[in-house]
């Protein structure tokens, strides 16, 4: 029986350095951007948000085109992230007020849309925790039925499903203590 079961594929060091150069290279541009944010015109400013998001999902897709999944899903959840950090940064360049959790919310949403586009379980996870945080701001935990039910009964079992589906052992991980969180809730 053991005999027949597919050899699990591990991490190499080579990926490994690829994930972190991935992060590092998200927090220098992060940091750049910040640095000179106040010197920059609005509409450079939106341009920066608007071509680093699409500049990453066009990323994406060429490395999935050429067969290289682990980058990929490593842009794709980047991609994620640079949207979700937009959406407040669009709000602040125009002066938009919004509300928070409607904010995390959206952020989450396109989260789920990028990780089913590119099967990227790296964007699900950020989906799943930006519901989670719409969740959990301004409002009372595990206030039953006394508030409005939490998006998390949603997303606990779409990233289960997913994490079935792709076979992802973090996104199993993430969906079970969201679906902790749901039986919580009931």
């Amino acid at each position: 029986i053991l005999a027949t079961i597919p050899e699990a594929r591990r991490m190499d060091a080579a990926t490994a350095l690829a994930w972190v150069g991935g992060v590092l290279l998200g927090i220098a541009i992060v940091a750049f951007v910040a640095a000179n944010w106040d010197g920059t015109p609005k509409l450079a400013r939106f341009a920066v948000l608007l071509f680093a998001f699409l500049g990453l999902a066009a990323g994406a897709a060429w490395a999935s085109h050429k067969q290289r999944p682990t980058l990929s899903n490593s842009l794709l959840t980047v991609a994620a992230l640079v949207f979700a950090a937009s959406i407040g940064l669009t709000g602040q360049i125009f002066d938009i007020a919004g509300d928070p959790r409607s904010a995390a919310y959206g952020a989450g949403v396109a989260g789920f849309a990028l990780a089913a586009a590119g099967r990227s379980t790296g964007a699900a996870l950020v989906g799943l925790i930006f519901i989670a945080l719409g969740d959990f701001t301004e409002r009372q935990w595990f206030a039953g039925s006394e508030s409005e039910a939490p998006w998390m009964l949603i997303g606990a079992p779409l990233a289960a499903y997913l994490a079935l589906r792709w076979g992802s052992t973090a996104l199993t991980h993430a969906s079970a203590l969201a679906i902790i969180y749901c039986f919580a809730w009931f």
